[in-house]
């Protein structure tokens, strides 16, 4: 979802995943959580089960994601950045295991790291 500050709003557009939305609660909306289930989980939405491999692209990391209960052919690059605000322990876990390119992990890292102190 495409997300824009009304407050303030020469503040950047952010995509967020559904899961990070919090939902408005008006007694006449009857939001159950089988509702919220649905909605974070809709056929848009897609749960990572594990990353395979990590690359880089023109100055742009990617990680190969394999999806819960969808088949391999259906495993996509996806970039870090998103990934890392959707499911960041994963990401983490994944950049500072042992065994792939440990080099590219760790340059992965100081990436995210530089990002993140510009914020």
């Amino acid at each position: 979802y495409l997300i824009k500050d009304l407050i303030q709003p020469d503040r950047m557009d952010k995509t967020v995943h559904a899961q990070h939305l919090d939902f408005y609660a008006d007694s006449a909306m009857h939001i159950t959580e089988e509702l919220r289930n649905a909605i974070m989980h809709n056929t848009d939405g897609f749960v990572v089960e594990r990353f395979l491999r990590l690359r880089e692209v023109d100055g742009e990391y990617e990680l190969l994601v394999k999806w819960k209960d969808l088949s391999t052919d259906n495993n996509s690059w996806e970039p870090l950045v998103a990934l890392k605000a959707d499911v960041p322990q994963m990401v983490q876990q994944f950049l500072r295991s042992r065994g792939g390119n440990t080099t590219l992990k760790k340059q992965a890292l100081d990436y995210l790291k530089q990002l993140s102190k510009r914020r």
